[in-house]
């Protein structure tokens, strides 16, 4: 294969990329949850605020903006937290164990790090012993990357999509009540990955 042909199939790969991740930005910010472009900063791991927020660029849900910021470049997708939602993230293990309550109650996603992703209203602060566990609960001014984003150690992806809530983010208090039982039960079957729960 030529040099030509190489660099012809980058950019058709490319723009295949950034018509994807357009999509789903205009489908998030048409639902009335904030995005914005992030950057790639060569971070190996994926996670929330990895990757440089584009300077001068906040949260919308203009769906004119979104569709400029996506445009050409294949930038990630971030949701800012804090107003519409919060996003919680938990271990794998423990937020396995959650889901298995929750189902599609509640809008989840999984990423490459083992952080399992639960989309809950904004404001609600975590119990204790949740942040004791390695939960964390991004809020104001940050931000947490959602599908499509794709890493170099692998995708985040939906395993309850939005539409089936029907764009809402699940009651905080509920979602941390589900993780704090789950962490209960863990202390007699001590879930594999699962942190030690002495404080309990």
């Amino acid at each position: 294969m030529s040099v030509l042909s190489v660099a012809g199939l980058r950019r058709v790969r490319t723009r295949h990329r950034v018509a994807r991740l357009r999509v789903a930005a205009l489908r998030y910010a048409g639902n009335g949850w904030p995005v914005l472009p992030v950057q790639d900063d060569d971070s190996t791991e994926p996670g929330a605020g990895a990757g440089v927020v584009c300077a001068g660029r906040y949260p919308t849900t203009d769906t004119a903006t979104v569709s400029r910021w996506w445009d050409r470049i294949p930038y990630r997708i971030g949701l800012g937290c804090g107003e519409v939602a919060d996003v919680i993230s938990a271990p794998a293990a423990l937020g396995a164990a959650a889901h298995r309550v929750l189902l599609r109650s509640t809008a989840t996603a999984t990423t490459a790090a083992d952080r399992w992703l639960f989309v809950v209203t904004a404001g609600v602060r975590l119990p204790d012993r949740l942040t004791a566990a390695g939960v964390l609960r991004h809020g104001p001014g940050e931000w947490v990357a959602l599908p499509p984003t794709s890493w170099p150690s692998g995708p985040t992806y939906w395993l309850v999509e939005p539409q089936v809530v029907q764009w809402e983010p699940a009651r905080a208090e509920v979602v941390h009540g589900v993780l704090v039982n789950a962490l209960l039960m863990s202390s007699a079957t001590r879930l594999p990955g699962m942190r030690g729960v002495s404080w309990l």
